[in-house]
């Protein structure tokens, strides 16, 4: 073969090299669960509805110990657990399977964890964020890539009882959900200082909410309400005591919930050690489309999902103008804050709102490769010849 001829072959190659790849990275939809009383995380295909796991990280290496939240770091390529018992963050590999340590651990005096029961990562601004579900509780935040006993450099305060947050990218800011008296959602700018809205309220349905989801590409917050047995939904900018758009009948007690927007699908963790998994847009007692159940679940607390390139472009937020809001009565909600470490950096604004990437689907990606390919091959004989 002619030294011409054999670097065709190998662009050719390398071309369809990258298409499988990207064709195998489409495969990789995944959900978490967390089992409290296991010890463990079991990692199933996102449409599974039983046995066997993909994956289970468990053992006396991985320092799981009674994980609660569990956030996927699909940039990097990471999983972060809340460890309720051992008062710490576990960061492994995302393909992490069997008994193995963490990448990273943070836990000691200086972290001020406390019972973290929710986790959150923001792979934009390279930050982690901490739920602390005590009485008098607390949101901290970590560079993302922490390690041992490290202070926060900043922390949220004013909650009773918070048990669940979410990241909103798209508008740079952050909800928490409080599951004691005031039963309410507060949102915040990513970068801290006093509760930008409130939802709260005998309007609201809250009943101790126990997650939150942003949906920003609809504009729509959840929240699951483990003694309402329900899932609300809320406009994203709602503000006081205002009714859901929408409320979720459910048989069982809801934990985690998460709201995957390239599926249109809510999914919702149950007390009963289940994964109930509904259309986006459910109300009232609409049917769940599938129910994962698994022999490898033990008290089952939260889910997280990662999404594989999906067949379509991605979806891109809608921008509405916001109306009037409702102001919420001084009574019914806490007055949070968030003021940064003592001694540590000041918060500085974040590069704003983060631009959702366009990308091809799968079969475009497949042709394009494929004609690079042939063009490549073309040019390379022309300039032979």
């Amino acid at each position: 073969m002619r030294a011409r001829d054999r670097k065709c072959v190998l662009f050719f190659a390398v071309t369809v090299l990258f298409a499988g790849a990207r064709l195998a990275l489409a495969q990789a939809d995944e959900i978490f669960v967390t089992n409290d009383a296991g010890n463990s995380v079991t990692v199933f295909p996102r449409t599974a509805t039983g046995d066997p796991p993909l994956r289970v990280i468990v053992g006396a290496s991985t320092g799981l110990n009674r994980p609660e939240k569990i956030a996927i770091d699909t940039v990097n390529d990471e999983l972060f657990v809340g460890n309720l018992a051992a008062n710490s963050v576990t960061v492994f590999s995302r393909t992490a399977n069997g008994n193995v340590a963490p990448l990273r651990t943070i836990a000691g005096a200086s972290t001020t964890l406390n019972q973290p029961i929710g986790v959150a990562v923001d792979p934009v601004n390279d930050e982690v964020y901490v739920v602390n579900g005590t009485v008098s509780g607390y949101v901290t935040v970590y560079p993302r890539t922490a390690n041992g006993d490290v202070a926060p450099t900043r922390t949220f305060t004013g909650f009773s009882a918070p048990s669940g947050m979410a990241l909103d990218l798209v508008n740079n800011e952050i909800a928490v959900v409080n599951s004691n008296p005031p039963n309410a959602i507060f949102f915040f700018a990513r970068t801290g200082g006093a509760a930008l809205r409130t939802i709260a309220g005998p309007t609201t349905g809250l009943s101790a909410p126990i997650d939150v989801a942003i949906d920003a590409v609809n504009n729509e917050v959840f929240a699951s309400n483990e003694i309402g047995v329900t899932a609300t939904v809320y406009p994203r900018t709602a503000n006081g005591d205002v009714a859901p758009t929408r409320t979720l009948s459910l048989g069982f007690q809801p934990l985690g919930l998460l709201v995957d927007t390239v599926n249109d699908e809510l999914s919702l963790v149950s007390l009963n050690n289940a994964v109930v998994t509904y259309a986006r847009t459910a109300s009232g007692g609409a049917a769940p489309l599938r129910v994962l159940g698994s022999s490898s679940f033990a008290a089952t607390r939260f889910a997280a999902i990662t999404l594989g390139p999906q067949g379509g472009p991605t979806p891109t937020p809608t921008v509405t103008p916001a109306g009037p809001t409702a102001t919420p009565t001084p009574t019914t909600t806490a007055n949070p804050t968030a003021t940064p470490a003592p001694g540590g950096p000041t918060p500085t604004p974040g590069p704003g709102p983060v631009a959702p990437v366009p990308t091809l689907d799968t079969t475009a990606l497949v042709a394009l490769a494929l004609a690079l390919g042939v063009l490549g091959y073309l040019a390379l004989r022309r300039m032979g010849s």
